[in-house]
């Protein structure tokens, strides 16, 4: 799992996500393109894996999502499992400071809470894909009562996983 929790940009090259060493002045520098974000997914050894990006435009990632249909990646996904969690689509901002975190992260968080509100199927197991839709859910409907429009991006490929289970 990748877990991104930073600010995001669209530049003239499309998405850009700002890292930790920003001083004030955007550059290829202090920030990582949607093309670098996918060479370095693709050099993770994991079998399955879980990206989240809590980050304004997030699903400007969108040469990110392409990639995942490269051929290499498409059938490690198959296999084993590819899901990408982005909170907000190319044109949103992304909520933060709320209730300390961003509206996505902490909508996350609950989900996983007691007593596990992703549990869709009430199995006591929570999935990617349950969080998913719940997070999506519930951050739409947080948003919305603030008069704010935040629509994550939830793409699943692949083999589901339980990632929380008492």
């Amino acid at each position: 799992m990748i877990f991104v929790a930073s600010h995001g940009v669209l530049l003239d090259d499309g998405y850009r996500m700002v890292t930790s060493d920003y001083g004030g002045e955007l550059s290829p520098a202090n920030t990582l393109s949607a093309d670098e974000l996918v060479d370095r997914s693709r050099r993770i050894p994991a079998l399955s894996q879980w990206l989240v990006f809590d980050t304004c435009h997030a699903d400007g990632l969108g040469s990110f999502f392409a990639g995942l249909y490269d051929a290499r990646v498409q059938v490690m996904a198959r296999q084993s499992g590819m899901h990408v969690f982005a909170a907000s689509n190319t044109t949103q901002e992304a909520l933060d400071g709320y209730q300390g975190n961003g509206l996505f992260t902490h909508t996350l968080l609950t989900g996983l809470g007691e007593p596990m509100p992703a549990d869709a199927n009430h199995d006591r197991k929570v999935t990617v894909s349950e969080l998913g839709r719940y997070a999506r859910e519930q951050t739409r409907r947080i948003a919305r009562s603030m008069d704010h429009a935040q629509d994550p991006l939830i793409v699943h490929q692949g083999e589901d996983r339980v990632i929380a289970q008492p």
